[in-house]
Protein backbone atom coordinates (compact mmCIF):
# COMPACT_ATOMS: atom_id res chain seq x y z
CA UNK A 1 0.00 0.00 0.00
CA UNK A 2 1.46 3.38 -0.94
CA UNK A 3 2.73 5.65 1.80
CA UNK A 4 1.36 8.92 0.42
CA UNK A 5 3.11 12.08 1.57
CA UNK A 6 0.85 14.49 3.42
CA UNK A 7 1.07 18.00 2.02
CA UNK A 8 2.60 17.03 -1.33
CA UNK A 9 0.54 16.48 -4.46
CA UNK A 10 1.93 15.69 -7.91
CA UNK A 11 0.17 16.53 -11.17
CA UNK A 12 0.91 15.97 -14.84
CA UNK A 13 2.04 19.17 -16.54
CA UNK A 14 -0.34 21.29 -18.60
CA UNK A 15 -0.53 20.30 -22.30
CA UNK A 16 1.01 23.66 -23.20
CA UNK A 17 3.97 23.19 -20.87
CA UNK A 18 7.41 22.71 -22.50
CA UNK A 19 8.82 19.17 -22.80
CA UNK A 20 11.32 19.71 -20.00
CA UNK A 21 8.52 20.17 -17.44
CA UNK A 22 7.81 16.64 -16.15
CA UNK A 23 5.46 17.31 -13.22
CA UNK A 24 3.78 20.04 -11.19
CA UNK A 25 3.89 19.95 -7.40
CA UNK A 26 1.38 21.43 -5.00
CA UNK A 27 2.77 21.85 -1.49
CA UNK A 28 0.84 22.44 1.72
CA UNK A 29 3.80 23.66 3.76
CA UNK A 30 2.28 23.10 7.20
CA UNK A 31 1.15 19.53 6.43
CA UNK A 32 4.41 18.65 4.65
CA UNK A 33 6.61 19.96 7.49
CA UNK A 34 4.59 17.94 10.01
CA UNK A 35 4.89 14.83 7.83
CA UNK A 36 8.64 15.34 7.44
CA UNK A 37 9.10 15.70 11.22
CA UNK A 38 7.40 12.34 11.73
CA UNK A 39 8.99 10.41 8.82
CA UNK A 40 12.54 11.67 8.28
CA UNK A 41 15.69 9.61 8.81
CA UNK A 42 18.64 11.68 9.98
CA UNK A 43 17.01 14.81 8.59
CA UNK A 44 16.43 13.31 5.12
CA UNK A 45 13.55 11.74 3.20
CA UNK A 46 13.57 9.93 -0.12
CA UNK A 47 10.48 10.41 -2.26
CA UNK A 48 9.48 8.45 -5.36
CA UNK A 49 7.21 10.04 -7.97
CA UNK A 50 5.09 7.20 -9.36
CA UNK A 51 2.44 6.65 -11.99
CA UNK A 52 -0.74 5.16 -10.54
CA UNK A 53 -3.00 2.59 -12.22
CA UNK A 54 -5.41 5.38 -13.14
CA UNK A 55 -2.63 7.30 -14.92
CA UNK A 56 -2.25 9.94 -12.22
CA UNK A 57 1.09 10.82 -10.64
CA UNK A 58 1.66 10.59 -6.90
CA UNK A 59 4.49 11.00 -4.39
CA UNK A 60 5.38 8.08 -2.12
CA UNK A 61 7.85 7.89 0.75
CA UNK A 62 10.75 5.59 -0.18
CA UNK A 63 11.36 3.41 2.88
CA UNK A 64 13.85 0.94 1.33
CA UNK A 65 16.87 0.21 3.51
CA UNK A 66 19.99 -1.73 2.63
CA UNK A 67 19.86 -5.18 4.29
CA UNK A 68 22.40 -5.61 7.08
CA UNK A 69 23.72 -8.91 5.69
CA UNK A 70 24.17 -7.51 2.20
CA UNK A 71 26.30 -9.18 -0.46
CA UNK A 72 30.04 -8.84 0.27
CA UNK A 73 31.85 -8.21 -3.03
CA UNK A 74 35.20 -9.19 -1.47
CA UNK A 75 33.86 -12.78 -1.18
CA UNK A 76 32.73 -13.05 -4.80
CA UNK A 77 34.24 -14.83 -7.77
CA UNK A 78 33.38 -14.32 -11.42
CA UNK A 79 32.23 -17.38 -13.36
CA UNK A 80 30.86 -17.98 -16.84
CA UNK A 81 27.35 -17.77 -15.30
CA UNK A 82 27.93 -14.48 -13.47
CA UNK A 83 29.14 -13.77 -9.97
CA UNK A 84 28.70 -16.30 -7.20
CA UNK A 85 29.06 -15.73 -3.49
CA UNK A 86 31.66 -17.95 -1.83
CA UNK A 87 30.64 -19.41 1.51
CA UNK A 88 34.23 -20.19 2.47
CA UNK A 89 37.70 -18.92 1.78
CA UNK A 90 39.94 -21.17 -0.25
CA UNK A 91 43.66 -21.63 0.54
CA UNK A 92 46.05 -19.55 -1.59
CA UNK A 93 47.26 -21.01 -4.86
CA UNK A 94 50.77 -22.56 -4.71
CA UNK A 95 53.49 -20.36 -6.14
CA UNK A 96 54.78 -21.37 -9.54
CA UNK A 97 58.07 -20.77 -11.26
CA UNK A 98 58.01 -17.57 -13.32
CA UNK A 99 57.72 -18.20 -17.06
CA UNK A 100 60.44 -16.80 -19.27
CA UNK A 101 58.39 -15.32 -22.11
CA UNK A 102 61.44 -15.19 -24.40
CA UNK A 103 61.71 -18.98 -24.32
CA UNK A 104 58.02 -19.45 -25.08
CA UNK A 105 57.69 -16.88 -27.86
CA UNK A 106 61.07 -17.12 -29.62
Amino acid sequence: MPNFIDGLRVYKPNEKAPDFVKANLSIDCKALVEYMRKNHTDGKMKVDIKLGKTGNLYAELNTWKKPENDFDISKAVATDRGTQHLEQDYPPMPEEEPIDVRKVLF
